[in-house]
């Protein structure tokens, strides 16, 4: 196989996991969508026009302007492509605006806010999927093929695509391709066909009767009503079967046969954003009524653009479709945490110690673990708020905003490598039972006496002996050949290792400010921003998971450390690591599982 050919199908491989979040590859998709980008600067620019609190939003405009050139130079669409020349000359201005005077700044800035809203125009006229998609077709390595990934996804996703309906549409349209070099390129085309315009639904949803829903006619939200639908006179055949569906709506006593009609890029898309609708407009109501009926029943048509219907099933208490995705498998360090959190809270109580921080890791835990059902918007101001009260223990770093930046990535990066191993060996125990010798020699360094879990020292030990061939052996999966020859480069070379961990540390740090900007929107301005949020909060519990499970795994050795120790011995740790990966640390097992100075 060329190198080219292996390149492509790691992005069409890669894509199909990245959407159904396998190992929440999700949580590490750092590299936004360019459009989402610039709409963020353009909607900072226009709070700062009509707001007065210009220190904090010029603030954050300069943060932004730093995420932006970071990103766009980072970008595979800066290099080489149609909108090379303008990407180059937004850039240009950007970085150009520390060599202005004050009065020149407020010009100029008006200047890249203009040539913003004009280059999301020329993205949304053109077919972006193209250009990705004609870049694919030159790579020769599977680190392109992955930031063309994390791009077209966050592309699909500012686009308004759902994870669910992006799975359903690959097992349609490429799972059933038998890719081949001869082909390759023809089902790489395939990605292009995603440029669409919205489409209009029409779902028929069975609703709970109540006082306040007594006209034919409800608006729940300024571009959604409910329709009142006699069943006797509905008629829904489908146009490819001619059968008529409506017999798959219940009818039963107390509920309203009503019909919502919505715009989205695909029908579960449209599902969620109605439910979502429906529950917030009732949920005050229900807080009077108090009612012991489900809202909505579990059964629901859809009327799809050409004329067919769709049976739709929700069950009982059942997340939207990509909370599912995205939030809907408990890790095993998450289970972990929440296990070594209860042992710590025994020993804490039974020892009688006198320290109010188990309370106050409880009270936290139960925030981050109450937030899977949350909205979008809930979960970024809870979680943020989480993240702010556990670094207000942390005795210097300035303010909270500043904390955040420097101890996050920190925490995030002494766990990049250990977290690169785990999403490797759970990726070799998926093939446990497929008879692969290669696999079954992996297998052989569990822990004893353990189903799962793997023994650090065994899998290192295999690792190194094996050496550089393990990467042909396990070419029969294109991303477990390239977890270990990323693992076996990382082991080999630590300096390459810090690169990577300081390529990480910018990225989480810009990926904060952007996650810090959509909470104050939320919490200040009381706008909704036009970026997607499901990922970003989907991070920012991640985020908070990797700084909790750390807090609450070193209280669980010791039960006399306190927050404030183990915060403060992050700076330490990292400093010391970062160093000795440079200088070529010798243990592997300090590489992978650096120990924490002052509390290991």
């Amino acid at each position: 196989m060329s190198k080219e050919y292996t390149a492509k199908k790691y992005f069409i491989n890669g894509f199909k996991q990245y959407i159904k979040n396998e190992n929440k590859a999700l949580s590490k998709l750092y590299m936004p969508s360019l459009r989402e980008l610039l709409i963020e600067y353009i909607e900072i620019h226009e709070d700062i026009t009509t707001n007065l609190e210009l220190d904090k939003l010029g603030n954050a405009r300069n943060e932004h302007i730093e995420a932006m050139i970071y990103y766009i130079k980072n970008n595979i669409l800066y290099e080489r492509s149609v909108y090379k020349k303008e990407l180059s000359f937004l850039i240009q201005q950007l970085e150009t605006l520390s060599d202005k005077s004050d009065k020149e700044k407020l010009l100029h800035y008006s200047k890249i806010f203009t040539l913003c809203i004009s280059l999301i125009k020329k993205f949304d006229t053109n077919n972006i999927y193209r250009q990705i998609v004609d870049l694919v077709k030159t790579y020769s390595n599977f680190s392109q093929s992955e930031n063309a990934i994390h791009f077209i996804i966050n592309e699909l996703l500012y686009d308004g695509y759902s994870l669910k309906y992006l799975d359903s549409w690959y097992n349609e349209q490429i799972a059933k391709e038998k890719i081949e070099e001869s082909n390759i390129d023809n089902v790489l085309d395939l990605f292009c066909k995603l440029k669409q315009d919205n489409k209009k639904f029409t779902y028929f949803i069975n609703v709970l009767d109540n006082k306040y829903f007594e006209n034919e006619k409800l608006y729940i939200d300024f571009n959604l009503n409910l329709l009142k639908k006699d069943y006797n006179q509905l008629t829904l055949i489908d146009s490819k079967s001619n059968q008529e569906t409506k017999k798959y709506l219940q009818q039963t006593k107390g509920y309203n046969i009503c019909s919502i009609e919505i715009s989205a890029k695909d029908y579960y898309k449209g599902l969620d954003n109605i439910l979502n609708s429906i529950n917030s407009y009732f949920q005050m109501i229900h807080y009077v009524s108090s009612p012991d009926e489900s809202l909505f029943l579990e059964k629901i048509v859809c009327e799809i653009h050409d004329g067919t219907y769709k049976k739709l099933r929700l069950k009982e208490n059942e997340m939207p479709n990509d909370t599912e995705i995205l939030f809907g498998n408990t890790e095993n360090r998450e289970r972990q945490d929440v296990e070594d959190f209860i042992r710590y809270r025994e020993q804490v109580f039974t020892e009688s110690i006198n320290s109010q921080e188990v309370f106050n890791i409880q009270r936290a835990l139960n925030i981050i673990k109450n937030q899977v059902n949350q909205s979008q918007e809930n979960k970024i101001i809870n979680l943020w708020a989480v993240l702010e009260y556990l670094l207000t223990f942390k005795e210097s770093g300035g303010s909270i905003i500043s904390k955040v930046k420097d101890v996050v990535p920190k925490v995030v990066c002494l766990y990049y490598l250990k977290d690169k191993i785990n999403v490797f060996w759970n990726r070799i125990y998926e093939h446990r039972d497929k008879k692969i010798p290669i696999i079954d020699e992996f297998l052989k360094c569990k822990k004893q006496g353990e189903i799962y879990q793997y023994d650090l020292d065994k899998l290192i030990e295999f690792i190194s002996n094996k050496g550089p061939n393990l990467i042909t052996e396990l070419e029969f999966s294109l991303a477990l050949s390239r977890d270990i020859a990323e693992i076996g480069l990382f082991l080999n070379n630590p300096k390459k290792l810090a690169e990577q961990i300081s390529v990480k540390n910018q990225e989480i740090k810009h990926d904060l400010v952007r996650i810090y900007r959509a909470r104050n929107m939320l919490i200040h301005s009381g706008k909704e921003t036009k970026a997607n949020l499901s990922c970003r909060s989907l991070r920012l519990y991640k985020y908070n998971n990797n700084l909790i499970g750390l807090i609450i795994y070193y209280m669980c050795k010791n039960p006399h450390f306190k927050i404030s120790e183990i915060l403060n011995s992050i700076d330490y740790t990292y400093e010391n690591y970062i160093h000795e990966l440079k200088e070529g640390a010798s243990l592997e097992t300090d590489i992978i599982k650096p120990k924490y100075l002052f509390i290991s």
